[in-house]
C-alpha cells in the first residue's frame, strides 16, 4: 500500500529521531523507565526498558498520556518482553501522539515502519471489524469480554493479517459519552451540534442519523477547537476526555453510552514475522498480562474519573433516555453498514453472546 505524505514525513522524521537517540545526538532521548503510575506524569516524548543493547529494539505508538490504563499497560508489556527475554528485546514507547494521530501510526504498522500501536480505527482496513464500532452492541463488559475473547474477536484478528497487521488482543476503552459546551438532555438536543468523533464509519453515520454535524478530528486537536468553539462538543471515553484535560474546555457530560470501545493492541505482521519462534510466545505471553492490567484498570479508572468529574472539575453530568438513541442505531446504522454475510454471521455471533 502507499504511504501518505504526512506519515511519509513523520516516518522520516522518526527514524532521524530514533537514529539520533542512539548515537547521542542533540534530539530528545529515550528516559529510562520507573515503574507504578507516578513515574508516568513526566511528559517525556518516548520511555524504554531495556538495557540499550538489545537484539529487537523496536517502537510502539500510543495516542494517549503514559498515565492512563493504556499507557502504564504499555510500560507493563515493554517490561515484561525485556525480563522475559533476558534483555534481548527493548521497547522504546512514544505516548501521547508523538509518532503522529491514530490514523498515522496505523498506516506505519502496515507498512512495517512501526513495530506496535493502539488503534480504535481498526475497521478501516478490517471491513468485517465495522461491527464491533456499531452503536449499543454490547450489554456490559462481561459481555464485551466474551466477545473480543472470544470466537468473533478471532474473526477479526485473522482478517487483520492481510492488510499488514496482527492484532494480539483487544485493550477496554470504556463506554463512550458525548460532552462539550452544549447540554444534552435528549436525543433532540445532538441536533445541529458539531461533535468530534471517532474516525470510523459507524460513528460518522450514528451522529448524522441524529441530526449531528459529526467532524472527524484528530484527537489532539480537540482541546483549542473547543476552546475557540469550532467544534460543540466530542465524544469518547471520559478517562480519555480526563486524560487530555477536555473538562478545562468543556461544561457538560451527557451519559449516551453509546459505544463500548474495542482497542486494537497490534504489531504489524512485517514485524512478527522477523521474530523468532520463541520472541513470539513471549509477546504472546506478555500481551497478556499486559491486556488483563488494562481491562482491570480501565474499569476503575472509568469509576474515578467520573467522580472526579463532577465533583472537583465542575462538569455537569445528564442521563437522556437512551431508547431512542438504540432505536436510531438500529434502523439507521446497523442495517446501513452491515450488508455483507460475513459481517451480518459476526454480529449474529456479538449477540447470542449477549443472551
Amino acid at each position: 500500500m502507499g504511504i501518505s505524505g504526512r506519515t511519509m514525513r513523520l516516518l522520516v522524521g522518526t527514524t532521524v529521531l530514533v537514529t539520533a537517540c542512539n548515537t547521542g545526538g542533540a534530539t530528545p532521548t529515550a528516559t529510562p523507565k520507573a515503574s507504578g503510575p507516578a513515574a508516568t506524569t513526566a511528559p517525556a516524548a518516548a520511555t524504554s526498558a531495556g538495557t540499550g543493547t538489545a537484539e529487537f529494539k523496536l517502537r510502539g505508538a500510543n495516542a494517549v498520556g503514559p498515565n492512563t490504563s493504556f499507557g502504564r499497560a504499555y510500560e507493563t508489556f515493554a517490561d515484561c518482553l525485556s525480563t522475559r527475554t533476558n534483555g534481548r528485546v527493548e521497547l522504546e514507547i512514544f505516548h501521547s501522539a508523538t509518532l503522529g494521530s491514530d490514523a498515522e501510526a496505523l498506516e506505519l504498522a502496515q507498512t512495517g515502519a512501526l513495530d506496535f500501536t493502539e488503534t480504535t480505527i481498526y475497521s478501516n482496513v478490517i471491513k468485517v471489524g465495522t461491527v464491533f464500532d456499531l452503536p449499543y452492541l454490547f450489554n456490559d463488559e462481561e459481555h464485551w469480554k466474551k466477545v473480543t475473547q472470544g470466537a468473533p474477536g478471532q474473526v477479526i484478528k485473522d482478517a487483520g493479517i492481510p492488510s499488514g497487521i496482527r492484532i494480539l488482543s483487544f485493550h477496554l476503552g470504556g463506554w463512550r459519552d458525548t460532552y462539550g459546551n452544549k447540554k444534552i438532555s435528549s436525543a433532540e438536543d445532538l441536533k445541529g451540534m458539531k461533535l468530534r468523533t471517532l474516525q470510523s464509519p459507524a460513528y460518522v453515520q450514528f451522529f448524522q442519523a441524529l441530526g449531528a454535524v459529526p467532524t472527524p478530528l484528530a484527537f489532539g486537536e480537540v482541546y483549542l477547537a473547543l476552546q475557540q468553539g469550532t467544534l460543540d462538543g466530542a465524544e469518547t471515553a471520559l478517562p480519555s476526555m480526563y486524560d487530555a484535560k477536555h473538562y478545562e474546555v468543556s461544561k457538560y457530560v451527557a451519559q449516551t453510552h453509546h459505544g463500548l470501545s474495542s482497542v486494537a493492541w497490534v504489531i504489524a505482521e512485517a514485524t512478527w514475522k522477523k521474530l523468532p519462534a520463541d520472541i513470539q510466545g513471549v509477546v504472546v505471553a506478555c500481551d497478556k498480562e499486559a491486556t488483563d492490567q488494562q481491562i482491570t484498570e480501565q474499569i476503575a479508572d472509568a469509576t474515578r474519573i467520573d467522580k472526579e468529574l463532577q465533583e472537583e472539575k465542575g462538569i455537569e453530568f445528564t442521563k437522556p433516555d437512551l431508547e431512542p438513541l438504540r432505536a436510531i442505531a438500529r434502523d439507521k446504522v446497523y442495517t446501513s453498514l452491515i450488508t455483507e454475510e460475513g459481517q451480518k454471521a459476526l454480529l449474529q455471533q456479538v449477540i447470542d453472546l449477549g443472551k
